[in-house]
């Protein structure tokens, strides 16, 4: 009796000393697997400083988690502060993890790391093809404003002001030698003497028979005489008309140095495309900074809320899932309340929210609810910040996610918007609207977003002192009170197409636009200026010529006042 009252002693004590055993080892062990599980599911490291498991009822509590972003293995996804949740006691039984409610408490966003939270052999590489920020970025080039002087930028042309003068001299030569031959042809002074001696002759007949005689010659010299005024009115009425044509051209030439000046202008300007895009350039690498977050924090939660049926028969070179039996409505992972609280990082400070995540499942499909998340924040009863997103897997060939963000009066400071050498733009201070919407259906992408910047206040906008042009851009920004950068991105969403754009391409290019027409206009009265002191040279000439002109104009109609004075 005695061995057996010892045995059950030893027994007794065994147990407790198991008992004792595993409640100081429950807490390693469970840190251990979730550091582990949670490791590989998001194949990047997974760390929690305490885990405090509780049995009755049971439960946990995880303190300080950090999840690492293994797209950025320097910075977390997220980190929490605590995490509180009592796991129904039945499901356990049938290696099922539900929980009623859980409590997230002191979340922060994409911080930084000490080290990196890659894991060889897990954490999978760089992507191939360019990321987010690399798809938005532009290479800066600011343009430079290079004015010629008036001299060398005329050497490069063939000016059409001297070719038309000289054309129109040697064309008012031509026609005077054309007039003085057809005014050669013409009857001249001799001929009209002779007339005058004929009808003189005539008229000194004194026999009648004579008389008669002489009326039938007198008629025909008139004959004579009205047919040489009509080739000389003719030649008169063809010089006049030439004349006009010929004055028209001199007076064209006036024009020439305008036609000139413009063809020389068009050598001078600035590539638009380059202003236009120089506000991209700017601020591509932040706003794809901005995408490429979105896409990672999207990346860790959608294992989470897949929704998808394990494989029927999983590949041979890969470990099959645990699954269990979902016959009872229930998937193997829930958590149908996840109460949130934390802070959103924002440049020199940060926005306090809370919200839920409910039906947090990866068999959405066994639940047959969808996912949704609600986020809000405010600070002062001023600023407001709304996250929306219902993830639809119920149905996983139909699968939809849908998320909508809205924030109203954001107090940003001290905002680096650019960090590039050659233009460096920091937001010292500035109150945001965001509005964004984006839909993942059928592995495509559809979304928009736009951040409107309000009572803005850039820094160190007076001290730039580089380029005319870079000082006229910072002075354009200097007095700006808003702008807006929009968003968009669609097709397939690990390829989507991305579009960028911000109204501070219209201010840079109005910027640039108005220093380029002051000097083009400095340059023009330049060019202007020369370009009528060349057509001056050539002037005294072709008035001479067309002083030429006029005489033989004149000779014409003196002669033909002498043939009509005998009429």
């Amino acid at each position: 009796m005695g061995k057996l009252i010892k045995g059950l002693g030893i027994l007794v004590a065994l147990v407790i000393v198991l008992i004792i055993a595993l409640l100081v080892l429950i807490d390693p062990i469970a840190k251990w697997v979730i550091e582990t599980e949670g490791s590989k599911a998001v194949k990047a490291e997974v760390t929690v400083d305490r885990v405090d498991v509780r049995f009755f009822p049971p439960g946990a509590t995880l303190n300080d988690l950090a999840v690492t972003n293994p797209q950025s293995p320097m910075r977390n996804a997220l980190e929490a502060a605590t995490i509180q949740a009592t796991l129904d006691f039945a499901p356990l039984l049938s290696g099922k993890v539900i929980v009623d409610q859980a409590d997230l408490l002191g979340l922060r966003v994409n911080t930084e790391r000490s080290r990196s939270g890659a894991i060889p052999g897990l954490t999978p590489p760089a992507p191939e093809g360019p990321s987010m920020v690399e798809r938005i970025r532009q290479d800066l080039a600011i343009p430079t404003l290079d004015i010629p002087k008036p001299e060398d930028l005329l050497a490069r042309l063939d000016l059409e002001t001297v070719k038309q003068a000289e054309a129109v001299q040697a064309r008012l030569k031509a026609r005077e030698e054309a007039w003085k031959q057809r005014i050669d042809e013409l009857p001249d002074k001799q001929t009209l003497e002779g007339y005058k001696a004929r009808i003189k002759s005539l008229k000194e007949k004194k026999s009648p028979l004579e008389r008669i005689a002489a009326i039938k010659e007198i008629d025909d010299v008139q004959k004579s005489i009205k047919q040489d005024l009509k080739s000389i009115r003719q030649l008169e009425d063809d010089f006049k008309a030439e004349m006009a044509q010929l004055r028209k051209d001199v007076d064209a030439l006036k024009a020439a140095p305008q036609a000139d000046l413009k063809r020389a202008m068009a050598l001078v300007g600035l590539d638009q495309g380059a202003v236009q895009g120089l506000a991209k350039a700017l601020l591509g690498d932040e706003v794809g900074q901005w995408i490429q977050n979105a896409y990672s924090w999207y990346a860790i939660a959608e294992p989470y809320i897949a929704g998808k049926p394990p494989a029927a028969e999983p590949a041979a070179d890969t470990v099959p899932a645990k699954t269990c039996d979902t016959s009872d409505g229930l998937p193997c992972f829930l958590v149908k309340t996840l109460n949130i609280s934390g802070e959103l990082p924002l440049p020199d400070s940060t926005l306090p929210l809370e919200g839920r995540f409910e039906n947090l499942t990866d068999r959405s499909d066994v639940w047959g609810r969808p996912a949704e998340l609600l986020l809000s924040g405010g600070q002062s009863g001023q600023t407001g910040m709304t996250l929306k997103g219902v993830l639809d897997r119920v149905n996983p060939q139909q699968a939809k996610d849908t998320l909508n963000l809205d924030l109203s009066r954001l107090p940003l400071a001290n905002l680096r918007l650019s960090d590039r050498e050659e233009f460096p733009l920091l937001l010292q201070r500035a109150v945001a609207e965001v509005a964004g919407k984006a839909v993942i259906q059928n592995g495509e992408l559809d979304m928009d977003l736009t951040a409107d910047f309000l009572q803005v206040v850039f820094e160190g906008l007076d001290q730039v002192d580089g380029t005319r042009i870079q000082n006229a851009l910072a002075s354009a920004l200097a007095t700006l009170e808003r702008f807006n950068i929009k968003v968009t991105a669609d097709g397939e969403f690990a390829d989507p197409t991305l579009a960028f754009s911000t109204s501070l391409d219209d201010l840079f290019r109005q910027a640039v636009g108005g220093l380029v027409k002051t000097e083009q206009d400095k340059l023009s009265k330049k060019l202007s200026t020369e370009l009528n002191a060349r057509l001056s040279e050539k002037m005294p000439e072709l008035n001479s010529q067309l002083n030429g002109l006029v005489s033989l104009e004149d000779l014409v109609g003196q002669r033909l006042q002498d043939f009509s004075r005998i009429m």
